[in-house]
């Protein structure tokens, strides 16, 4: 089935006479094509045009069709626990049990905790490979804006324009004149971001300005420029401490999204322009200009290239 139910027939609130017709299709529709419909609808919504009742018949369907299973209680969960324990380590009496016996089972016990908890860590990094950003921030956007935090009331920037934040303003600019961005991410000791291996046909270095805080000269932000002709690429890396300093204009159309190692990174589009967005474990990093996505897409996955 190519097209799911929500485009052909749209949700049972929106077309009551065509319920049964709605709901006999979704019956129809395996498990994938049930998440991939629900998908769909989901990133179709506004909130303008949500509509509750079509969720809660994706969701019923899949349930139906893959139901979750039961999550058992504290007590059950220890009490599974403790048998696979003792399905593992038998008891022993303690009376025959010699000093270096109990040692070797606590050590066991110590490595099958280790395991799991392993396991458990394991489990989050395999999500946020898949996109579900568990360790980093939560990306925002509306029709207008786009953060990588919380959107605040206080508008967004314009990376077309070349105007920095309010908040490099703060700081002061520094003019080196580095040779390329990878010097100056060496002379700030930064790690998590290397200059990209490949910038579009057309575009050279032009310079780097970093930004820092007037009263010791900590690192606020670098921001580097690549032109062709007058078009302007820009490359911004700055601080994050637990939410985006930064807010950038979109338009309504939809952001894409692709995963380099480990790290979910944001695609939209501005009026004439389109950004990437995404978060390390300590800093901010943008990438706009006048080129396509997928442009961008190849900038973002060369500055991964020496770490892969």
């Amino acid at each position: 089935m190519n097209n799911t139910a929500s485009k052909q027939h749209g949700s049972p609130s929106n077309c009551p006479a065509d319920g049964d017709v709605f709901m006999q299709m979704l019956e129809a529709m395996t498990e994938e094509e049930l998440t991939d419909g629900l998908n769909e609808a989901l990133e179709s919504m506004t909130e303008e045009n949500y509509d509750s009742a079509l969720i809660d018949a994706y969701l019923a369907a899949l349930d139906r069709k893959a139901p979750m299973p039961e999550v058992p209680d504290t007590n059950t969960s220890f009490a599974n626990f403790q048998n696979r324990l003792l399905q593992t380590f038998p008891a022993k009496n303690d009376a025959v049990v010699s000093p270096e016996r109990k040692a070797r089972s606590v050590w066991r016990v110590g490595l099958v905790a280790a395991l799991i908890a392993i396991c458990l860590m394991g489990g989050m990094v395999v999500a946020q490979a898949a996109g579900v950003d568990v360790f980093g921030a939560i990306a925002r956007w509306t029709d207008e804006v786009f953060s990588l935090g919380t959107i605040r009331s206080d508008g967004a920037v314009d990376r077309t324009s070349g105007i920095a934040s309010e908040d490099d303003a703060i700081g002061s600019s520094n003019k080196t004149n580095y040779v390329s961005l990878q010097e100056a991410l060496d002379d700030y000791g930064i790690t998590e971001f290397s200059e990209p291996t490949w910038i579009p046909e057309g575009y050279a270095f032009e310079s780097v300005e970093a930004d820092c805080w007037i009263d010791d000269g900590s690192f606020i932000a670098l921001y580097a420029k690549y032109y062709n002709g007058t078009d302007l690429l820009q490359i911004k890396i700055e601080r994050y401490q637990g939410d985006a300093n930064e807010q950038l204009e979109k338009t309504d159309t939809t952001v894409d999204s692709f995963v380099v190692s480990g790290l979910t990174v944001y695609l939209f589009e501005n009026i004439n322009s389109n950004s990437a967005a995404w978060v390390t474990e300590h800093y901010e990093c943008y990438i706009s200009g006048a080129v396509e996505k997928q442009i961008l897409k190849q900038i973002v996955l060369s500055t991964y290239e020496r770490t892969q």
